[in-house]
């Protein structure tokens, strides 16, 4: 499971089920069948069933930034916040062994209680189901510039979303300050929040050319991450003013072969120019084309280098070769102009004086 883990819902003791030496895994199922047989035929039973546990959520405590493996298998496949279903999973061993009932899994975002086995489809837990994953419509990603309306944490704090803090782990600052700063590059910003773009759940970069198999290309594991990053930092319905980068740093460091990682201070500017290839790549960029994905679209420029070849004239031994920047007084110049044209994404700043990007 993610960092939202057993202690992310309490839930009130009960008598009939637990003891405070243990519980009867019989008597709680068999109870749990029960309220189903008679929510089948009583409407005022389905009315409580539909509602059972649902005030013992404690949402000031659940944090879903971290990476989202099970706690007992380790798996990253069907994860559930202290969810589940089925009486063979470790969700529903867990409900009965800690008295813990409710259950969201963080890929389908449905909810389940446990050991009733049933969904349940309140509209109270809306909230935690954006917590989670964030969404946003064109118009409101269209107005993100224009607003500078504070929002509130469940602590009562202001924040100003996109204008949040990235925790800093162990080492990983020269990592959150470029994640900070591409987060408010507004053509990359607008197409990693908008799911007409990308379909982070799924891994799809929506507007791309269908492949020769007839398929839409997949988006890479660090480019859905980054996403979600920035989705969550944007988040004006937060549950906290500040996220946590661990799912992406993971990936990250897997994705550069440790050059990166959380545990080492590098290099902002060797960082930069790794993910920029690596997100021109992950978003359906092809590496030997320009202008192929929203990171070339933003970021590449063009430099023009001109370079010259000098001789001296034998007649005038006083004179001192020189790049003649007129172009056009070859009486004591002999040159030939060289003019070589190269994209880039990154260039020193000694090299430039104007902005190459203006957000």
């Amino acid at each position: 499971m993610p960092n939202v883990d057993d202690d992310s819902i309490n839930l009130a003791d009960d008598a009939d089920d637990t003891e405070e030496t243990g519980f009867s895994s019989d008597s709680v199922v068999d109870r749990a069948s029960k309220r189903q047989r008679r929510a089948k035929t009583d409407p005022e039973a389905a009315a409580g069933i539909a509602g059972l546990y649902l005030e013992t959520v404690q949402r000031h405590i659940l944090d879903f930034d971290f990476e989202a493996l099970c706690s007992v298998s380790l798996s990253p496949l069907n994860v559930y916040s202290c969810l589940g279903r089925g009486k063979s999973s470790h969700a529903f061993t867990h409900a009965l062994a800690i008295d813990h009932h409710i259950f969201i899994n963080l890929s389908t975002l449905k909810v389940y209680c446990l050991p009733e086995e049933y969904e349940v489809t309140d509209p109270s837990l809306t909230d935690i189901k954006y917590a989670i994953r964030p969404f946003y419509s064109p118009l409101q990603i269209a107005a993100l510039d224009s607003s500078n309306s504070y929002s509130y944490d469940l602590n009562n704090k202001p924040y100003l979303p996109g204008f949040v803090g990235l925790n800093n782990i162990k080492a990983n600052d020269y990592i959150n300050v470029i994640i900070q700063a591409l987060a408010h590059v507004k053509p990359l910003r607008n197409f990693l929040m908008n799911d007409e773009e990308i379909d982070v759940v799924n891994g799809i970069i929506c507007k791309a050319k269908l492949m020769p198999n007839g398929m839409r290309k997949k988006s890479s594991e660090l480019a859905n991450r980054f996403a979600a990053i920035v989705r969550k930092m944007w988040n004006p319905k937060a549950f906290k003013g500040q996220v946590s980068p661990h799912e992406l740093l993971q990936e990250i460091t897997n994705a550069s072969g440790r050059q990166f990682s959380l545990t080492a201070q590098s290099d902002p500017a060797e960082f930069l120019a790794w993910i920029l290839n690596a997100l021109h790549v992950g978003l359906g960029g092809n590496p030997k084309k320009n202008g192929t994905s929203v990171i070339h679209q933003a970021f590449q420029g063009e430099v023009k280098v001109e370079s010259q070849a000098v001789s001296a004239d034998a007649g005038n031994q006083s004179f001192v070769p020189m790049f003649d920047i007129r172009k056009g007084n070859l009486s004591l110049l002999v040159i030939e102009f060289v003019v070589d044209n190269s994209s880039v994404l990154r260039i020193n700043n000694d090299e430039v004086t104007v902005s190459l990007f203006n957000a």
